[in-house]
């Protein structure tokens, strides 16, 4: 639905809070028109999970759905198509399936009801599509006999392309929006197949995520993800002996991931280096996450439905449209790119991985703008084109919300190991201290050990080399009284 213009000057924000430059922001879920912030808090309500995540997965359903169908023009020059990248971290246990399941479905049932309507024409097209590759190969026989004359050759060879044109490139396949457990060459055969388009909406990504690191071949493969960000080509020279390479145009995807933190600490250090993480916007709000409860609460079904509904209306577009920026808007995104400037040579973003990050940052934000736009036409039988001041001025907040979750990302991947297990076990100290000992802040160490850290730690001796060291950086102090009597203590504050 469209919103009320506002006036320029109200919506012109510095980029970072002065007050609290660590604070790290909740996802800005104003973004969205008022009937999908209601959804949004239900489904986080319901789901029980942080309505960043929510809200992170519903963009990547968006994107999906507007993925070469809808693109913004910033300027004359510059075009982006809608596809994004989103990663959001969260804990092992947390539901991350039941969010992706109820953001999905509007897509899977798209998928299984377009491929159920279209099942008899499909096998049809199958059948003609075989008939004419066995006539060609049987041409291809004849034109490679040495006996055959000059006007046989011209008459096969015009079969021949007559069969090529009609063959079209590729086997008849069904439609396919999403994929799931595939390797990175199936996902490029999946794309040619389905326009050169595809997404990846999951809630484990540790899969995935192997196989850009080369699972199978030992070599990472990132080429086609890379690519089909906003690259005009992807070749496939051939996936095996047998089929034939292949181009795709205009490869487009848009990956939603769902991922535990632990999966991103020991990756090779070329999915780093090769600007991969760079195009992926990121939601760092693992401590937002709590235990569950078992409730009855159910879910808003009339929301669902308009949010199905608003998915599927722009799946069956037919024609492409491209989005433009009004007058007022075109100034106030014009204010948000300069900031971003300025983050890159003054401020946070001036050093990498920030650096690169930084540099496609604004791209990203003006994709999730023509994506809002979209959301606010629901209802249009023909959607304005033209994106107005109020949508520039409500995703304005989501620069300051990227940028703080990325550097904070990148800050939890440079731990080391050792501080990690510190870490670890500092938590384990203090959930000891206050379970099994009342509250108190020093406590017998043997029995810390037998209860908490023998699976850990089977040789005592090596525990305690542990506990030396945590005591020599300021995390403990260690009270011994015999070899085997000691306590340990920790800060209350």
């Amino acid at each position: 639905m469209g919103r009320k213009k506002l006036n320029n000057e109200e919506n012109i924000k510095p980029l970072r809070d002065e007050e609290n430059p660590l604070e790290i922001p909740d996802f800005p879920i104003t973004i969205f028109p008022k009937w999908l912030q209601t959804y949004c808090e239900n489904v986080a309500h319901t789901q029980q999970v942080p309505t960043d995540m929510v809200a992170m997965m519903m963009l990547s359903c968006f994107s999906t759905a507007c993925m070469k169908k809808i693109s913004i023009e910033v300027s004359p020059n510059w075009k982006q198509d809608l596809n994004l990248y989103l990663l959001t971290l969260a804990p092992s246990g947390t539901n991350k399936s039941g969010v992706v399941k109820v953001l999905r479905k509007p897509i899977t049932d798209y998928e299984e009801n377009y491929n159920i309507s279209n099942h008899s024409d499909l096998q049809q097209k199958k059948s003609d599509w075989r008939t004419a590759t066995n006539q060609l190969k049987e041409i291809e026989k004849e034109l490679a006999k040495p006996t055959i004359s000059d006007k046989q050759s011209q008459t096969y060879k015009a079969k021949r392309n007559l069969l090529i044109e009609q063959l079209n490139g590729q086997e008849p396949t069904e439609m396919r929006l999403l994929c799931d457990d595939a390797t990175i060459e199936v996902m490029a055969k999946l794309m040619h197949e389905n326009g050169g388009k595809l997404a990846m909406i999951e809630a484990e990504g540790h899969g995935f995520i192997q196989k850009l690191q080369g699972q199978y071949s030992g070599t990472s493969n990132l080429d086609l993800v890379l690519k089909s960000d906003e690259d005009p080509t992807f070749r496939v020279d051939r996936i095996n002996s047998e089929r034939k390479g292949f181009l795709i145009k205009n490869p487009r995807m848009t990956i939603g991931l769902a991922c535990q933190p632990s999966i991103f600490k020991n990756l090779k250090q070329e999915l780093h280096g090769t600007g991969l993480f760079a195009r992926f916007l990121i939601s760092n709000s693992t401590h937002k996450f709590k235990a569950r409860k078992l409730n009855n609460d159910k879910p808003d079904e009339l929301a669902q439905k308009n949010y199905e509904r608003s998915i599927k209306q722009i799946l069956t577009r037919k024609n492409e449209i491209t989005l433009k920026l009004a007058p007022d808007a075109y100034d106030l995104f014009n204010e948000i790119f300069n900031g971003i400037q300025n983050e890159l040579f003054n401020g946070d973003l001036m050093n990498e991985p920030g650096k690169s990050f930084g540099g496609k940052l604004a791209g990203r934000i003006a994709r999730i703008i023509g994506i809002v736009h979209m959301m606010e036409q629901t209802g249009y039988a023909s959607p304005s084109t033209e994106i107005n001041l109020e949508t520039v001025a409500h995703c304005q907040p989501l620069v300051e919300y990227f940028i703080s979750h990325k550097l904070s990302f990148h800050a939890n991947l440079r731990e080391t190991e050792e501080e990690r297990l510190y870490q670890d076990i500092m938590k384990k100290i203090i959930d000891f201290g206050t379970t099994f000992e009342s509250g108190k802040n020093e406590f017998d160490g043997s029995a810390f050990y037998q209860k908490r850290m023998r699976r850990l730690f089977p040789n005592v001796n090596k525990f305690k080399e542990v506990l030396q060291a945590m005591q020599k950086k300021g995390l403990i102090h260690l009270r011994h009284y015999t070899n085997n009597k000691y306590t340990i203590k920790y800060n209350l504050e």
